[in-house]
């Protein structure tokens, strides 16, 4: 160094000596200033300083972050941050923090302190000062949600003189939260006493002791603390607590008042139960159905009890329809096995008592035996399987069950053999001959009942005559007439005229009026009874030619105004015929026709009309009788018939050209007519007598389509497919025939051809050409085929589902039809198919027509009942339904039983009557459960009828069933449509229930 360089700085040196001593004094007056606590004026002094060494830097930074500490500076932070970051190894940085940690407890800014307070440790802290830098640390964090880091440090304060209250109430409460509850419940007892506390441990106390289960210390801290003036949530809270308490005590009366009056909103399933529970437990079973219902679905442990406890308050109330879903419920779940039991025990025998909607009640019952093989009630349940097949009428599922469980008790046997004669008591009603006759068959066989085997026997009897099966028939009528049981049944009675009706069948005429004569000593044979035996009598007679006898007898069924009168009168008429009174003849024909507008004997009646007056040489009577045919209904063959009569007087009386014309007409509009050969006989004699043969050949070429040495082709071709027909070789019967008609679409034969390739179609198993055959022979003139191919016509039709498109020619056969039973089938069918398209109007007038037309056979006459009942309700003819309901109730049965009750109990939904409805469908369920989908309408119907009473809980879980279970579409379709408006309606009345937590009190000190 230079000389000039040392001097230089000699030079600062010496100039800076006062400026040190100026910043000494300045930093020492900021020291005295913060010791005497003025922090502003300190923080002034130490602002205006320029500390030169590290040493004064520290310190100014040091007094300056210390100011602000104390003031409450948002900057304090910022300078004890940036303290620490230039002075890592001060020892003041421990005193600052601890002083910045201190000032923010102070101000209870503790998630802040805390964080000062972690960068310390106790140790760094002078002894003395050491527990409460602990304590303030400690609460820091708990207070700032940290228990962990809070609770080792809070235990070690537990013994401290000055903090050991406070830190007992702090660790306990840590405890409580953290579940530790006999922790919590030591701490807390130890400061209960303090008045710091006092007021806040009871609330503690309460719920330890409730969680502990200790109900009876629970009890007496929470009644106590109701009596203090506490706010809305503490009353809540301590008040549900109370009422948990005496319900876990089995004190459900005492529960009540404080379950109900602090329930929480929204409640919890398990306020719910509770509050149900004790209600039930009370004896008010229907205050407890509201709250259990709301349970109602819920899949757990608590919704088990619920199902099965409101099972109970539902029989309580007599309502075992709802008891019956309940219990269902309770049944599906197993979280309490004995309780799942016992619930499938009550499940199954409401089954058996009251039906069931959900599934045949023999499956249920039979579904408990397999489920609980060694329960103690088997042999009950077992009872009430077997008496449940016959009163529930499933007889097809009980016959399924029976065989596949392997049952072969003597009760067994018994119940297969009755489930067996009724099943085949419906099979016959529905026309299903050959299941009759299988299930008569084997009832007769398997009971050794005498009496039911008797029954079989005779509904067997009748069954193979329906088959046409006569000479079984005559063996199973012997069975039953043989049977030492048979005259104390039901039947024996009606043996006479089953015996009659095989005799008369077989001709054996003498043999079947002495049987139906013997028939006649029944007692309280009804007017139509009576009417048909004296018919029957009246036949046979006729048939041995004793025609005095049957003309009496055909008279009484004629004036007794039943059915068949308009027959009855038509052969009295014929009997005068034959006894050679022909005046009385025409008066008794003439009347028939005045009597009887729609009478199928009316064109008959003029025809032999005619032939009387023939009789009586009145021959312009007889003409006008015989043109009459024509107008009549249901004429027919007898047309062709009347005309020829009608020419042949005129000719007798010299009119030939009016015999021509009627004699050429026959012979071109009829050419399948009998007559029409002598028909064209006729027209050659008089076209010959008058010297016309030429125009008589040219008429024969016309009208026939055939010249005169053709038409022995015609009569072969025809005769080739009569021939296969006969033989039984109906394919080459229809292959002959429709060749024919294509060869000679106006041969002679040709309706007989268009019929027999019908029948030969028919029984080729060809239904669209038999189809298309019977409708070629519909749109001809009606001829002696018209009738029988119309109805078989209407019978591929219905075959094909097509029953609607055969009313047309269902509407001609009731109108036109000769025979009685084609008549009654056409009438039946026509309410058959306006009932199905839902015309219920045409449905109701049908219906009243077979009931004034067959009022004495009494499964049609219940069939068109039935109908007649669901139209008027179904058109909301609700006044006259009401009316008819109990008259219909008695005649129907079956599945009509079922509809009626079905639209009984809309009705009684309709007028409000909700208890009587679900009455209605719970009768629907226990006795035909067999007639699936109108059990299903009545679920749907009994949800409506619960909802309506304000119970959607009991609806919305018949409506989830049924959408799990249901196998019919529109059901499941109307399910879902029902189930979202309640469930919109529930939503918009009251808010959603959420389960919420236990309230838990976490004041601070």
């Amino acid at each position: 160094m230079t000389k000039h360089n040392v001097g230089l700085a000699l030079f600062f040196l010496l100039a800076s000596i006062p400026c040190v001593h100026a910043q000494d004094a300045g930093l020492n007056k900021a020291r005295n200033l913060f010791a005497s606590g003025e922090y502003t004026a300190a923080l002034a002094e130490l602002e205006k300083l320029t500390p030169l060494s590290q040493s004064d830097k520290e310190s100014v930074a040091y007094y300056t972050a210390m100011c602000r500490i104390r003031l409450g500076s948002p900057q304090a932070g910022e300078d004890v941050q940036d303290f620490v970051e230039q002075y890592p190894a001060s020892t003041r940085k421990v005193e600052m923090v601890t002083a910045l940690a201190d000032e923010l407890f102070a101000r209870g800014q503790y998630d802040q302190a805390a964080s000062y307070y972690q960068l310390t440790d106790k140790f760094a802290v002078g002894k003395p000062q050491r527990d409460d830098y602990v304590f303030r640390k400690a609460y820091s964090l708990y207070a700032s949600g940290d228990y962990d880091s809070a609770r080792p440090l809070l235990y070690s304060l537990l013994d401290d003189r000055k903090w050991g209250s406070d830190a007992a109430y702090a660790f306990g409460h840590i405890c409580y939260s953290q579940g530790d509850m006999d922790l919590a419940l030591e701490n807390f007892l130890r400061i209960q006493d303090n008045p710091k506390y006092a007021d806040r441990i009871p609330f503690y106390l309460t719920n330890i002791y409730f969680s502990r289960k200790e109900y009876d210390r629970a009890l007496s801290e929470g009644t106590a603390l109701l009596k203090e003036d506490l706010t809305p949530e503490q009353a809540r809270s301590i008040g549900l607590i109370v009422g948990r308490s005496y319900f876990n005590t089995g004190r459900y009366q005492e529960a009540l008042p404080y379950l109900t009056r602090y329930q929480p909103s929204p409640a919890t399933a398990q306020d719910n139960y509770q509050i149900g529970f004790s209600y039930y437990k009370c004896g008010d079973y229907a205050q407890a159905i509201p709250y259990l219902s709301r349970l109602v679905g819920e899949d757990s442990p608590l919704g088990q009890n619920a199902s099965y406890t409101l099972g109970q308050a539902y029989l309580g109330v007599g309502k075992k329809a709802e008891a019956l879903g309940a219990f269902r419920s309770a049944s599906r779940m197993d979280y309490d096995p004995a309780l799942q039991q016992d619930a499938w025990y009550n499940y199954a025998v409401l089954s058996y008592e009251a039906g069931n909607p959900y599934q045949g009640v023999s499956q249920v019952l039979a579904e408990y035996l397999e489920r609980y093989p060694e329960s103690p009630a088997r042999q009950q349940i077992f009872e009430y399987l077997l008496d449940s097949f016959i009163s529930a009428k499933e007889y097809a599922e009980a016959i399924r069950t029976i065989e596949t469980m392997g049952l072969d008790s003597p009760r067994a046997t018994q119940a297969l053999a009755t489930a067996c004669f009724y099943l085949a008591g419906q099979k016959l009603n529905e026309g299903d001959y050959d299941s009759a006759l299988k299930y008569y068959e084997k009832a007769s066989k398997a009971t050794a009942n005498e009496t039911l085997r008797a029954r079989a026997d005779f509904w067997l009897a009748e069954t193979c005559l329906r088959l046409g099966m006569d000479e079984r028939a005559t063996e199973a009528l012997t069975d039953f007439r043989i049977n030492p049981a048979a005259p104390q049944t039901q039947e024996y009675s009606r043996l006479p005229y089953q015996q009659g009706f095989l005799a008369e069948k077989a001709g054996d005429y003498a043999a079947a009026q002495m049987y139906f004569t013997a028939y006649q000593k029944s007692p309280n044979l009804s007017t139509e009874e009576r009417a048909d035996l004296r018919l029957h009598l009246a036949n046979c007679l006729f048939a041995q030619g004793q025609y005095a006898q049957a003309q009496d007898l055909y008279g009484k069924v004629a004036d007794a105004g039943v059915p068949s009168s308009d027959y009855a009168t038509y052969q009295k008429a014929l009997c005068q015929g034959i006894g050679g009174d022909y005046a009385a003849q025409v008066a008794t024909l003439n009347a028939l026709v005045e009597t009887y507008p729609q009478s199928p004997w009316r064109a008959p009646a003029r025809y032999q009309s005619g032939m009387a007056y023939q009789k009586l040489n009145q021959p312009q009577q007889a003409i006008e009788a015989f043109l009459m045919v024509e107008s009549e209904p249901a004429a027919g063959e007898l047309i062709p018939e009347a005309k020829s009569k009608a020419a042949l007087a005129y000719y007798n009386q010299g009119q030939s050209d009016r015999a021509l014309a009627l004699y050429q007409e026959v012979a071109e509009k009829y050419p399948s007519s009998s007559v029409t050969p002598s028909a064209r006989r006729s027209v050659r004699q008089i076209l010959v007598e008058q010297g016309r043969s030429d125009q008589y050949v040219a008429w024969s070429n016309r009208i026939s389509g055939t010249p005169l040495d053709e038409m022995s082709v015609d009569s072969l071709y025809f005769e080739t497919g009569q021939k296969a027909f006969a033989k039984g070789d109906y394919p080459a019967a229809a292959t002959a025939f429709s060749q024919y008609l294509e060869k000679y679409p106006s041969g002679l034969f040709v309706p007989n051809a268009a019929y027999y390739l019908g029948e030969s179609s028919l029984k080729s198993a060809d239904t669209l050409a038999a189809k298309s055959a019977y409708a070629r022979l519909l749109a001809m003139p009606d001829n002696a085929f018209t009738e029988g191919a119309r109805v078989k016509y209407i019978d591929l039709l219905r075959a094909q589902d097509s029953l609607e498109a055969a009313v047309p020619q269902l509407e001609k056969l009731y109108r036109e039809g000769r025979l009685a039973e084609n008549r009654r089938y056409a009438l039946v069918n026509l309410l058959a198919a306006y009932t199905q398209a839902e015309d219920w109007d045409n449905t109701i007038r049908y219906a009243e027509a077979v009931r004034a037309e067959f009022p004495s056979d009494g499964t049609l006459y219940a069939d068109a009942s039935c109908a007649l009942y669901t139209a008027l309700v179904e058109s909301e003819r609700n006044e006259q339904a009401a009316a008819m309901t109990e008259e219909v109730k008695r005649i129907v049965s079956g599945e009509n039983m079922a509809k009626v009750l079905y639209y009984q109990a809309l009705l009684l939904y309709r007028q409000g009557q909700y208890d009587r409805s679900v009455e209605t469908i719970s009768k629907l369920a226990q006795e035909y459960p067999m007639y699936k989908y109108i059990g299903s309408r009545g679920l749907l119907l009994m949800a409506q009828n619960f909802y309506a009473q304000g119970d959607p809980y009991q609806g919305g879980y018949i409506l989830d069933n049924v959408i799990a279970n249901t196998t019919y579409p529109d059901i499941r379709e109307e399910a879902q449509v029902l189930k979202q408006f309640m469930d919109s309606q529930n939503a918009a009345s009251s808010p959603q229930e959420t389960p919420t937590q236990e309230n838990q009190t976490n004041d601070a000190i």
